[in-house]
């Protein structure tokens, strides 16, 4: 699930977790009349997508209001063709941890390399308190609260 913060969105500060920094991917999303494509910087392959959309709910979490989305983007197979006409975003996604193998992740999206938005990804409850210490140490880190 991913958690948008939504009154800090615009208010982060990215210098305090340059250390924690995981991984960094570069994603190519092809927008057609056929569907969407992907262009996955790790396999260097295009694939077939689904957007599996869930619905979004909004929380109030440690005084912020949280929206709380399970959606995603199911690559289901390999594309060995390419619509013809089709609008073209590339995204880099960076992904930071606390810990090697934490369960919370701090994401930052840029298209087009520009800054996009930024989200906090776990598959955990958010009610367990290792995952809300976690949370709370992204929250104190990014914003100097």
């Amino acid at each position: 699930m991913k958690l948008y913060f939504s009154n800090l969105i615009n208010n982060f500060n990215k210098s305090n977790i340059l250390s924690l920094q995981n991984y960094t991917n570069n994603i190519c999303y092809l927008y057609s009349n056929e569907g969407i494509f992907i262009y996955d910087d790790k396999t260097k392959k295009f694939f077939n997508t689904d957007v599996v959309d869930d619905d979004s709910k909004i929380i109030l979490y440690n005084n912020y209001q949280v929206v709380i989305n399970n959606s995603f983007i199911k690559k289901h197979y390999e594309s060995f063709k390419i619509p013809f006409d089709y609008k073209r975003c590339d995204y880099k996604k960076e992904v930071y941890k606390l810990r090697e193998k934490s369960p919370v992740s701090l994401v930052i999206e840029y298209e087009n390399n520009n800054y996009y938005m930024w989200y906090i990804e776990t598959h955990e409850d958010i009610e367990n308190l290792m995952i809300k210490e976690d949370i709370n140490s992204f929250l104190s880190l990014i914003t100097n609260i």
